[in-house]
């Protein structure tokens, strides 16, 4: 199964990169590295192009998706609007 895994950088990024590893632990495929690539330090100062960038990348990486599975241990608007949206593809979410 292809899991799609977001989290908000501001959040426990110790966290988020255990969840990806427990994920391909129990045989499974993560269909984004966004945890992997993105350090929460940077994250926030990038440049408009490469948010842009970025947001196309994840929802393609949505649409490859068998499940969505977001880390919301923080408030955050980004992980809403990604729940919203994965639940309008049709998409088992757990948030």
């Amino acid at each position: 199964m292809k899991v799609y895994l977001r989290y908000s950088p501001r959040s426990d990024h110790g966290n988020a990169l255990l969840i990806y590893k427990t994920i391909e632990k129990l045989g499974h495929s993560n269909s984004s590295d966004f945890v992997k690539k993105i350090h929460p330090d940077t994250f926030y100062t990038d440049v408009d192009k490469e948010w842009e960038s970025r947001y196309v990348t994840s929802l393609k990486e949505m649409d490859a998706s068998d499940l969505c599975l977001l880390e919301t241990s923080i408030p955050s608007t980004a992980m809403g609007q990604l729940a919203q949206l994965s639940v309008e593809k049709f998409k088992p979410t757990i948030l």
